[in-house]
């Protein structure tokens, strides 16, 4: 009998102590943040609930999140819907604060508020976590309660494939929510022959990064062009080829690390990707084809390999951002156009094998000093017009040619010793030149081009050498300062318009050789005062002497000087016979 009185008093304390922690549960609101799935890169909402609300008049709460979400809205809930509810300024802060007041309080239970997060694209849980303050949280008699708290957190899954399919025999390819292009298995990737054609075309504007696994051995024809929004790129080893526009007008790629596998790349398969700053070509390379980084305007650093021998047409083309240049002695072509418009390009070390400079090649470059390879036979034409930063040139010791336009406007020349191996100066050659001083002409020289000399308007004397044949129209016109001008014996043509405007020159003697004194040849020489002719009469144009007051004479006895030949030719020329 007293075992079970024992027994049964044992009975009712615990009922008495399991009544007590219910009522004490019953009576303690409840504040949970949900638990939630999102996928990588994703928004989603954490709601923030409210249970067993026994009546609460004000209520600020601190909300802390891992630093990996991004808060990007709050808004209130269905509950605490009686309170004014404020939110914070500063979504940015970590920790941030949700208040909420009243004058009377509020018993309503389910969501208070509603947070917005953009999540990362990796994997992982990731926490959010809520607590308040001693007194934050008071009912109407401005009582503290006491609440328990729940924390939350978002779970992010890994990546989600948007599509997939094939791109080679044996090629396949895969496309993340994420914006992650992988391609994988074996083998060759399939040519394609315009971007439209590529079967992640209608995503373009969603890649925004490309792996290549490996086992991929080339990356095909327009495979990645034109994708606004890629700004990386990984290829595995193995790939041999990359093939011609693969990554064409990808403005926002910044880096492109191309592995020691790779052969060959094809022509304009980086043209335009004007966010790339750095490129390694790897060994084994021969030749960089047409176009292949033309418009890579933020490209600073080229590293070529020792196994090349050519760049092709306009491969560099518009990288203004690129500084120095050190080709490879194994280099012996330089396409046209290759560095045009590289504006920023001081300093360039050219090739010992290097035969010619083809056209357009280092055109508006800033090039201050230039040293030619002694192979170089020809300067092509326009090969470095325009760069007006250039003030010393060491020529080739085996050039026989400087071809149109060459040097046009390279006001920083102030003088010129040609190598005498030089036996022509194209037209336009050093045009508009206006620094050049003085200038040292090849021995074997026979023409001086068109205009070639024009506008050179610091230049003060002019010794032709002997073997000059041809001085062609314009060659010297506007040289305003030359005051002195020797022709060679072996003079036969004086073109339309040579020394026009030269208004300094005071004398000269025209060669025996001589047969032609073009048009205007020798208009506004406003001093020339004298003017010897050597031999017979030579054709002369209408105007060779316009605006010229002149003394003329000509050999006594030469009966090639007649009546007819003794004119004004546009200017005032007093005949006389020479002494």
């Amino acid at each position: 009998m007293k075992k079970a009185w024992l027994l049964l008093c044992i009975v009712f304390s615990l009922f008495c102590v399991n009544r007590q922690q219910v009522l004490a549960d019953t009576n303690t609101p409840s504040l949970k943040v949900a638990e939630v799935s999102a996928e990588a890169g994703s928004t989603v909402n954490v709601p923030i609930e409210i249970s067993n609300n026994t009546g609460i008049c004000g209520a600020t709460l601190q909300v802390s999140y891992d630093k990996n979400l991004v808060l990007t809205e709050i808004s209130s809930g269905d509950a605490f819907s009686s309170m004014t509810f404020t939110r914070p300024g500063n979504f940015s802060a970590n920790p941030v604060n949700l208040v909420w007041d009243n004058v009377e309080a509020d018993t309503t239970n389910g969501t208070i508020a509603v947070l917005t997060f953009q999540v990362p694209e990796t994997a992982g849980t990731y926490a959010v976590s809520l607590s308040y303050q001693e007194r934050g949280i008071i009912d109407e008699n401005l009582n503290p309660v006491k609440a328990t708290v729940s924390n939350g957190s978002i779970t992010v899954g890994g990546e989600n494939v948007v599509a997939n399919g094939t791109c080679g025999t044996n090629a396949i390819w895969k496309l993340s929510s994420t914006g992650v292009l992988t391609i994988s298995g074996s083998g060759q990737m399939k040519n394609y022959t315009y971007k439209s054609e590529m079967p992640w075309y209608q995503y373009n504007n969603q890649i925004k990064s490309i792996v290549i696994e490996k086992g991929i051995t080339s990356i095909g024809d327009y495979a990645f062009y034109g994708m606004p929004a890629l700004t990386e790129v990984q290829i595995a080893d193995g790939v041999t080829i990359v093939g011609g526009y693969a990554f064409k007008n990808c403005t926002k790629l910044t880096n492109a690390e191309l592995p020691q596998t790779v052969k060959k790349l094809g022509e304009s398969a980086f043209y335009g990707c004007s966010s790339l700053r750095k490129i390694v070509i790897p060994e084994g390379i021969y030749t960089v084809w047409a176009y292949t980084f033309k418009n890579c305007t933020k490209l600073e650093e080229v590293t070529f390999p020792s196994t090349l021998i050519k760049i092709d047409e306009a491969a560099f083309y518009g990288c203004a951002s690129l500084r120095e240049l050190n080709i490879p002695n194994n280099v012996s072509i330089i396409g046209i156009y290759s560095f045009k418009n590289c504006s920023a390009l001081q300093k360039v070390t050219l090739p010992s094998k290097l035969q010619t400079i083809r056209e357009a090649a280092f055109y508006a470059t800033a090039l201050s000093e230039l040293i030619i390879p002694d192979q170089v036979t020809e300067v092509g034409k326009y090969a470095f017009k325009n760069c007006v930063s250039l003030k010393k040139v060491q020529w080739s010791s085996n050039l026989k040619k400087i071809d149109d336009s060459a040097f046009y406007a390279c006001t920083g020349l102030t003088s010129l010793e040609l190598p005498d191996t030089v036996t022509e100066i194209g037209d336009y050659a050093f045009r508009r030149c206006t620094g050049l001083q003085n200038v040292k002409f090849a021995s074997e020289l026979k023409t001086i081009g068109e205009s070639s000399f024009y506008g050179c308007a610091n230049l003060t004397e002019l010794v032709l050498p002997e073997g000059l044949e041809t001085v062609k129209g314009y060659a010297f016109k506007g040289c305003a300062k030359v005051s002195s001008v020797t022709l060679p014996s072996t003079m036969k043509i004086i073109g339309e318009s040579a020394f026009y405007e030269c208004s300094e020159l005071t004398s000269i003697e025209i060669p025996a050789a001589v047969g032609t004194v073009g048009d205007y040849a020798f208009s506004r020489c406003a001093k020339l005062g004298n003017v010897k002719f050597l031999g017979n009469a030579p054709e002369i144009g209408a105007n060779a002497f316009a605006r010229v007051t002149a003394r003329v004479s000509y050999p006594e006895g030469n009966k090639t000087w007649t009546q007819d030949t003794q004119k004004n030719y546009g200017g005032s020329l007093s005949w006389s016979t020479a002494k």
